[in-house]
């Protein structure tokens, strides 16, 4: 075992090494928001495979590594994609419990983690044109929905769920500093597990999937 975490240590620094030493590293941030698509926007309660995602918030980090001056790079980034329940879910949601019982919609987290080829081109001095392919892993996380009233809470929560990632866009950059950014992620098809607490006990749910990709739009700055 140890031979072999020895064996990958060696052969990462050989891959890496010269890709940073050829080249200097830009570390990019970037926020904006997130707009769910496939059936995690889907926002109708009765739809089994319906994530009910609503418009979210994405803040994530870039690096650069620059492996020529005709504008090929590899990069690696990682974001924070941040959805609600849309307003129409959470209306439906409300109304389906009835008046004496309040609803907490969850919130989810989706967290991938992407390397690969990026292209950038010059117009100008001012302004260039990029475009980017990504692979890696999404982690998925829900925070805890929750019905309380009539002298009894059930809380509904779910399992950390992994899977492949896939991002690719593209944007523009002004005065190799200031970057508007157009991408689109592909998380897959994802199986949602998780159990129910009714007042206090437990009782494990039926497991359902949905495809989950997601569109975002940021500005970002080269620090």
């Amino acid at each position: 075992m140890k031979k072999n975490l020895f064996f990958v240590a060696v052969l990462s620094v050989v891959l890496i090494y010269p890709v940073l030493s050829f080249s200097q590293t830009k570390t990019s941030l970037h926020i904006g928001t997130t707009i769910p698509t496939s059936d995690f926007a889907d926002d109708n309660i009765n739809h089994e495979s319906a994530g009910l995602a609503g418009v979210g918030f994405d803040l994530g980090l870039q690096l650069l590594f620059p492996l020529n001056k005709s504008g090929l790079n590899l990069y690696c980034e990682t974001d924070v994609l941040m959805n609600g329940f849309s307003k129409n879910a959470k209306d439906d949601l409300e109304n389906d419990a009835g008046n004496n019982v309040d609803v907490t919609c969850p919130i989810y987290f989706n967290i991938p983690i992407v390397a690969g080829v990026n292209y950038s081109a010059k117009a100008n001095e001012v302004l260039s044109f990029f475009g980017n392919c990504g692979l890696g892993i999404d982690f998925l996380k829900a925070t805890n929905m929750k019905w309380e009233g009539n002298n009894n809470k059930t809380i509904y929560e779910t399992d950390l769920l992994k899977g492949f990632a896939v991002k690719f866009g593209g944007g523009c950059m002004f005065k190799d500093k200031y970057s508007i950014n157009l991408n689109y992620c592909i998380f897959g098809k994802q199986e949602v597990k998780g159990k129910f607490k009714i007042n206090g006990n437990i009782q494990k749910a039926d497991p359902w999937k949905m495809n989950v990709a997601a569109l975002t739009l940021t500005l970002g700055i080269r620090l």
